[in-house]
């Protein structure tokens, strides 16, 4: 039973996820193309964090692990 709610909450949460990361993705990449210079550094740093969002959830969602591996790399970039 619980492996039958942990495949269901899978199919369920991993589209909300995706599309809310997507949606923001979008808006920031945006604020990055058209922000001045001395800004495009930390737009760019926004849009690399919301990237690493992105790919923790779809790891841990999938399996889990190294689900970090994303967020680690942009800490120590």
């Amino acid at each position: 039973m619980l492996q039958i709610i942990s495949v269901l909450l899978q199919y369920l949460i991993q589209p909300i996820s995706t599309k809310n990361t997507e949606y923001y993705l979008k808006v920031f990449r945006r604020l990055e193309e058209q922000a001045i210079e001395q800004d495009k550094k930390l737009f760019g740093y926004i849009v690399a964090h919301e990237a690493a969002i992105k790919r923790f959830a779809s790891i841990e969602l999938v399996s889990g692990n190294n689900s970090l591996d994303p967020i680690t790399t942009l800490l120590n970039d």
